[in-house]
């Protein structure tokens, strides 16, 4: 790939709503300073099938953390360990579905 070469990574943003600018260039600079520098190029895409939270496509690989995605695991983890994982981890799910929420809303991210 030619991007490659130059070292430019395109990252595509999936989100219901699209993502505010503000928090695309937090996304941008994030993701630069894990890439040791490489050029981030970023795209909003909205996606009206997604409940909430975000996707990221970078490359050939997607990183998923959209809330279908949250809730699918955590019907894994009833389902093979049963509720004393919920009762450990649940707070910890719950409040990261909070702040997923909030900042699909626009909201801060407060805890």
């Amino acid at each position: 790939m030619v991007q490659d070469r130059f070292g430019v990574v395109e990252v595509t943003v999936f989100a219901r709503l699209p993502v505010p600018s503000d928090q695309m260039e937090r996304i941008r600079e994030h993701l630069q300073r894990h890439l040791h520098g490489r050029e981030v190029r970023v795209h909003n895409q909205r996606d009206e099938h997604m409940v909430g939270g975000i996707k990221m496509q970078i490359g050939d690989r997607l990183y998923d953390d959209s809330f279908r995605t949250m809730l699918r695991h955590m019907r894994e983890l009833i389902r093979e360990d049963g509720s004393a994982v919920i009762k450990s981890r649940g707070g910890e799910m719950i409040d990261a579905g909070a702040v997923a929420l909030r900042v699909q809303r626009g909201q801060p991210r407060t805890r």
